[in-house]
């Protein structure tokens, strides 16, 4: 992100494309730093994200020695279009990143055992505490659909093996509201199991 306070924070702030024959000259000139490389001719235009967040992208000193032209500023500013679109998707995608992070995070210290499933009942997700109350391990079940574990072996882990069933069938009708089903898992301890069902809104309205 451009921080010149001469022509390129004129660019920056200005919001509008700047070509400059000899940089020296500009007004807004204040020269440069010590070591800083010569430079004569300037042209730029702004970086306007989405987010507000404004920088420049510039070009200095043809290599033939001419000045920028009107069609050198039209290529540049096509280049910067397609920087501008990068920059808001690479934005879009860390904070999108960092949300998955942190709720991965949530996910994997609550106590309660959870599973998410699609809209066809396949998991899409399970979590520490349900491999937990399972008895399991996060290498036993990698790759595994954890709640088919549970049906596959309901005689094991429940008293009663309809109360396996009687979850599922909550969880199929979630889509209608939060259902809470009751019972009793015998292994690999005793507890009394209290799971709901709820739904998750998809914005299609699924």
């Amino acid at each position: 992100q451009a921080r010149g306070v001469g022509p390129l924070g004129l660019i920056r702030d200005g919001g509008a494309p700047l070509r400059v024959k000899d940089i020296a000259s500009h007004p807004m000139a204040h020269g440069f730093p010590p070591n800083h490389p010569a430079m004569k001719s300037l042209l730029g235009v702004p970086l306007i994200l989405r987010d507000g967040r404004r920088g420049a992208l510039y070009l200095t000193d043809k290599r033939d020695g001419q000045e920028f032209t009107a069609k050198d500023e039209q290529i540049i500013g096509l280049v910067a279009s397609l920087a501008i679109v990068f920059l808001d998707n690479l934005s879009l995608y860390q904070a999108v990143a960092q949300e998955r992070a942190t709720l991965a995070a949530i996910q994997e210290s609550m106590v309660e055992g959870l599973v998410v499933l699609d809209a066809q009942g396949r998991e899409l997700y399970s979590n520490r505490a349900l491999r937990n109350l399972a008895g399991v391990t996060d290498e036993v079940t990698s790759g595994m659909v954890l709640a088919e574990l549970l049906g596959e072996r309901k005689d094991y882990y429940f008293e009663d093996p309809k109360g396996y069933d009687s979850l599922i069938a909550a969880m199929r009708q979630a889509h209608k509201g939060p259902v809470t089903v009751e019972g009793v898992m015998k292994n690999p301890q005793r507890r009394m199991l209290r799971a709901t069902a709820f739904p998750i809104p998809q914005p299609a309205g699924e």
